[in-house]
C-alpha cells in the first residue's frame, strides 16, 4: 500500500507541474521551442493512437473464431426466447 501512495504522490507532483510547464512551454517560449514541444506532443497523441489500434488489430486477427458449440448455443437460446415471447402474446 505505502509503494502505491508513492506513485500517486509521484504521479500527482508530475502532472501537475506539467500543466504549468506545458502551456508556458507551447504558448510563451520562443517560436522554435514552441513548435519542437508541438512536434513531440503531436507525434506521442499519433504513436499512442497507432498502438492502441495496432493492439485491436493483433487481438482481432489472434482471437480463435466461434466454434461450432457456441452457435449451437446461440441458436437454441435464440429459439427459446422467441418461444417465450409467443406465448407472453398469448397472455
Amino acid at each position: 500500500m505505502r509503494k502505491e501512495k508513492t506513485i500517486g504522490f509521484v504521479l500527482l507532483i508530475v502532472s501537475s507541474i506539467l500543466l504549468v510547464v506545458y502551456p508556458y512551454l507551447v504558448f510563451f517560449a520562443d517560436e522554435e521551442m514552441s513548435l519542437f514541444i508541438t512536434k513531440i506532443t503531436v507525434t506521442f497523441i499519433v504513436g499512442i493512437v497507432s498502438i492502441m489500434v495496432l493492439w485491436i488489430g493483433y487481438t482481432l486477427v489472434t482471437t480463435p473464431a466461434q466454434s461450432e458449440d457456441i452457435r449451437k448455443i446461440d441458436e437454441e437460446i435464440s429459439r427459446e426466447i422467441k418461444k417465450l415471447e409467443e406465448e407472453y402474446k398469448k397472455e
